[in-house]
């Protein structure tokens, strides 16, 4: 099972999709004059710290921070934890220079998918609430006779968010196992795991049954804690170890062209592995964000665009690069032989520089960054099957999501990550090749806005 998985993780990020990603993000950087790199600490600024943003103006719609953090909740998820740690276990510390790459050309993405997704949203005559995201603009910006495509990404859609939602899963029954060894007198490992995975599908289906506005305020009250906590935590491991971050940052520069012979692939393997990592960490081209962000209330499809448009900065930019110095701290003077292990690696990071906090508070961390991930994914499939099927199909389709929780406890770790890349990496086609469609009209949408038109004047 693992080989077949590895061989279609393989096939799906091929030369061709990494090819497809760096030619297209780099294109429309420079199309729209690096307007992402110009503008992503306004929007980041603008989106946390003005009221505006916390505000909702329709009883059935989100506030703008909350379609953020429910976006965020996606991909602020184990992709930033345990991710950044397998992709160095992978491939060695080269892969973290490509999933800065991937993430900050991956900006311009986000923010056409964003202002796409605004612009080409419906309302729904019966509830009033807002649906939209990559099969909505697909199917209305691709040529006629080519409509259909936005259904086929619905469908692509619904089961990605299945392998959108495994590795949390997984994460967070690995991690709570790891973290019960402490207590020898605790069951077997076997009869943990199903104690777990009961445990994690019962409070899912208390969550999701809710729906999407309980789905915003669970994340709206967990994102930003989860963040400043693990943030903080990883500070503590960089400040302490200050002498030893010049030469790891070398080091990921290095390892980035020249990587250890040991790796599958070389040069290649690198990069895709990368390009694997910062897609799964930041969402960039995949276009799913949009599906939280048609909820907002704003009518401005500009001003919410911005505010995805800071998601790569935050996800990766930040929290992974805080990952990865923290895990290459440990690996640089650590026990190589006991760092195969994703989980055990990132509990051992941080167990050493701080105990209580390692063993106890960043398993927790883990734990809500990988369920209010899940939670979100569930939400993405569910707008895919909505979009086809119409909202009757919701409710069973939650009862199955339950049972795929339970399951996900309990495959093998390099298993679930490769079946979750490879249906992650299918929705990465249809929706770049949209984005080039969308890009013109977007572009309008931006030169129409006080901030561009001032630098077009300027």
């Amino acid at each position: 099972m693992e080989e077949f998985a590895q061989s279609l993780k393989n096939i799906v990020w091929g030369q061709q999709l990494v090819i497809m990603l760096i030619g297209i993000s780099v294109f429309l950087t420079f199309k729209y004059r690096f307007y992402p790199f110009k503008e992503v600490i306004p929007a980041l600024v603008s989106s946390l710290f003005h009221k505006e943003s916390y505000q909702s103006s329709q009883e059935k719609a989100l506030s703008p921070f909350q379609a953020l953090m429910t976006a965020l909740s996606s991909t602020v998820g184990t992709g930033n934890i345990i991710g950044v740690a397998l992709g160095i276990i992978v491939v060695g510390p080269g892969v973290v220079f490509w999933m800065w790459i991937f993430s900050l050309f991956g900006m311009v993405l986000k923010l056409i998918s964003g202002v796409a997704g605004m612009i080409y949203r419906e309302q729904s005559p019966e509830t009033g609430r807002y649906f939209g995201g990559p099969m909505y603009y697909i199917a209305k910006t691709f040529p006629p006779r080519f409509a259909w495509a936005g259904s086929l990404y619905a469908l692509l859609l619904a089961v990605s968010g299945l392998g959108m939602s495994m590795p949390q899963v997984h994460s967070i029954s690995g991690n709570l196992l790891d973290y019960s060894a402490q207590f020898p007198a605790l069951p077997s490992e076997t009869t943990l795991r199903y104690m777990f995975a009961g445990l994690i599908t019962f409070v899912t289906g208390l969550v999701i049954i809710g729906g999407v506005r309980r789905i915003a305020e669970f994340a709206t009250l967990a994102v930003p804690f989860m963040i400043m906590a693990y943030i903080l935590a990883c500070s503590v491991v960089i400040v302490s170890h200050l002498d030893m971050v010049p030469s790891i940052i070398a080091e990921i520069f290095h390892r980035a062209f020249i990587p250890e012979t040991a790796v599958v692939g070389g040069f290649i393997g690198v990069l895709q592995e990368g390009a694997a990592r910062g897609v799964f960490s930041s969402g960039a081209g995949m276009g799913t964000s949009s599906v939280a962000h048609a909820q907002s209330s704003v009518q401005n499809p500009v001003a919410q665009g911005r505010i995805a448009m800071t998601e790569p900065f935050l996800d990766t930019i930040i929290i992974c690069t805080m990952t990865a110095l923290s895990v290459l701290i440990y690996m640089k003077g650590g026990d190589m032989t006991v760092t195969r292990n994703p989980y055990h690696l990132i509990n051992e990071t941080f167990s050493g520089a701080l105990p209580f906090i390692g063993r106890h508070v960043i398993p927790i961390c883990i734990v809500i960054f990988a369920f209010t991930s899940m939670i979100t994914a569930c939400f993405y499939s569910e707008s895919g099957l909505r979009y086809i099927f119409g909202p009757k199909v919701i409710p069973p389709f939650r009862i199955f999501w339950c049972a795929v929780v339970f399951v996900g406890c309990l495959f093998e770790t390099q298993t679930i990550w490769a079946v979750s890349d490879a249906l992650l990496g299918l929705i990465v086609y249809p929706n770049l090749i949209a984005m080039l469609f969308c890009a013109p009209i977007v572009y309008r949408y931006l030169v129409n806005s006080p901030r561009l038109e001032t630098e077009e004047n300027g």
